[in-house]
């Protein structure tokens, strides 16, 4: 019947065109108009304003809810006594369970005999350390081993040291329970890792950026450190330093050791004084309170040179006290030196003392770099976030400037930070693209999201795993995926509106054009039923 009407409708209009050509005219543009608008004007409209949005696995974002933090770690007990180890294994086992953060494994046996002859002739633990406690646990990071020794060895109660490597020494006289508490609080940092895991996934569930109650340092894994030397009276004093040597001695092979990637830049600043008030009245030495000093880099860090970094930048400065104040101290400070959580360090450089006698200036001054690098490296480490044991005995830090255990422990901390922050960032992202549905998101977007939840994954199971090498890498490409995606200049929110607003601007343009139009169809319409009427009859 369609093809029938059709067919009368054509031969309808051939004799319109010969009878009444203007009747058909009319119908033909009607129709035209109509067939332009809905066939190919509305599908172009829709097609060149439709947002592409590539696939973004928010179901996989909303499993890491649940995805594991816990840590695997070995622990070796080496006793002297055979009959002793079966006694204090339990008894280590059981409270090495205790741990919430942790999978702890242990392994205990008596020294091989090598061991025992170095033991029974070792002067000091400082010898056994280097002779035994460098061996040990070599090739094994994350891992703890505690070392049996003669009590006379010890010169401090507890009987307790932490070596240089991954090594523990104690005495028979250590019960077992302090010893696990040990490798769970001091090695293994357990309230530190409990204490940021509160905090950041607080703030992953509010969507807010997570607390800074610490000193150290977040970064996604580079930081730029500028060292400045601060000349306030350069008319007075002449300095020198040969920065290059000390950075190529001294702070590279201790910044090499940690996990992250470093930028070392310096300069030297003149005429630029610290903001000191008791430092701009009166004469003679002074000595400086810390809480004085807290806004003392105010006046000077508009010119330093971080400020052009992109990347979290550390600030360690050298100053030179002026001539009249000299030499200046901080109280209860060995290095005379203060922080600034996050921000960097300070070290007053004195180049007089009070017992220095007939100084004449203009004077020459070199920079004593060992002793400036050995406080830098102090501070870097202060800020980067590794603590000083109090409750235990340590040996004196090597000479690269961190132990063994506290790297394994950098590892451990900044995995765990980094996919606390992969995860928050990776929500955050969800969140805004479920709120604002017309943001479009780009191909590589969508697949840089998705190497992010799978690198997530990854390290949390090479963690599991106890890899802690391999585990903080991968966490640090997630949180690199997930922050790069996250700051994309695309997605940013401004730069879309509501779907309302869109209607808004685009019905004045379609409604004047639509309305002549659905009114012709009308007319079209009953045009059409007259001829099928026609037909019927």
């Amino acid at each position: 019947k369609l093809i029938n009407c059709l067919i009368h409708f054509y031969k309808r209009l051939k004799q319109l065109v010969m009878s009444e050509p203007a009747v058909y005219q009319k119908h033909i543009a009607a129709a035209s108009y109509a067939f332009l608008m809905l066939v190919i004007g509305v599908p172009v409209w829709w097609k060149t304003t439709e947002v592409y949005r590539a696939y973004v696995p928010y179901s996989e974002i909303a499993s890491l809810e649940t995805i594991s933090f816990i840590q695997k770690a070995n622990v070796l007990l080496i006793t002297t006594d055979a009959e002793d180890s079966h006694l204090r294994g339990p008894i280590f086992q059981n409270t090495l369970a205790k741990s919430n953060m942790y999978d702890i494994s242990l392994a205990v046996r008596i020294p091989h005999h090598s061991e025992n002859e170095i033991i029974e002739h070792a002067v000091d633990i400082i010898e056994i350390d280097k002779k035994i406690g460098s061996g040990l646990l070599k090739d094994n990071p994350g891992s703890v081993a505690f070392l049996e020794v003669p009590s006379k060895l010890f010169t401090e109660v507890p009987h307790i040291v932490l070596g240089n490597h991954r090594t523990v020494y104690y005495s028979s006289y250590v019960p077992s329970e302090d010893l696990a508490a040990v490798a769970v609080d001091t090695i293994l940092g357990e309230p530190q890792m409990n204490s940021m895991l509160r905090s950041l996934s607080a703030a992953a569930t509010t969507h807010r950026p997570a607390p800074s109650d610490s000193a150290r340092k977040r970064t996604i894994g580079h930081i730029d450190i500028f060292l400045s030397l601060l000349i306030p009276q350069p008319e007075y004093v002449s300095a020198t330093w040969d920065i290059a040597a000390a950075t190529q001695q001294y702070l590279k092979p201790f910044l090499e050791t940690f996990p992250l990637n470093f930028t070392i830049k310096s300069q030297v600043l003149y005429l630029t004084p610290l903001n000191i008030p008791a430092a701009t009245s009166g004469s003679g030495p002074l000595e400086l309170n810390p809480e004085d000093l807290g806004l003392a880099v105010n006046s000077v860090e508009s010119v330093l040179a971080s400020q052009s970094s992109n990347n979290p930048a550390l600030n360690l400065m050298v100053y030179l006290p002026p001539i009249e104040r000299a030499p200046m101290t901080i109280a209860e400070s060995r290095t005379n030196s203060f922080l600034i959580p996050r921000w960097g360090g300070v070290h007053l450089y004195n180049y007089i003392t009070e017992e220095s006698d007939n100084v004449k200036f203009p004077m020459q001054l070199t920079i004593d770099m060992e002793k400036v690098a050995g406080v830098w490296i102090g501070q870097i480490r202060s800020l980067l976030g590794i603590e000083e044991v109090a409750e235990y005995e340590t040996l004196a830090v090597p000479s690269l400037g961190i132990r063994e255990w506290e790297k394994d422990f950098q590892l451990r901390h900044r995995s765990l930070e980094n996919i606390l922050d992969s995860k928050s960032t990776l929500s955050s992202l969800s969140h805004l693209l479920s709120q604002i549905p017309n943001i479009v998101i780009r191909e590589d977007i969508g697949q840089m999201v998705e190497k992010a939840v799978e690198k997530v994954a990854i390290s949390s199971a090479l963690e599991e795993e106890g890899s802690l090498v391999e585990g903080y890498q991968a966490s640090r490409e997630a949180l690199e995926l997930s922050e790069t995606a996250f700051f994309d200049q695309s997605l940013l929110a401004l730069l879309y509106f509501p779907d309302d607003q869109k209607y808004a601007i685009y019905i004045p343009f379609f409604l004047p054009v639509g309305i002549p139009v659905i009114l012709s169809l009308k007319t079209l319409f009953k045009f059409v039923k007259g001829e099928m009427k026609l037909k019927s009859e």
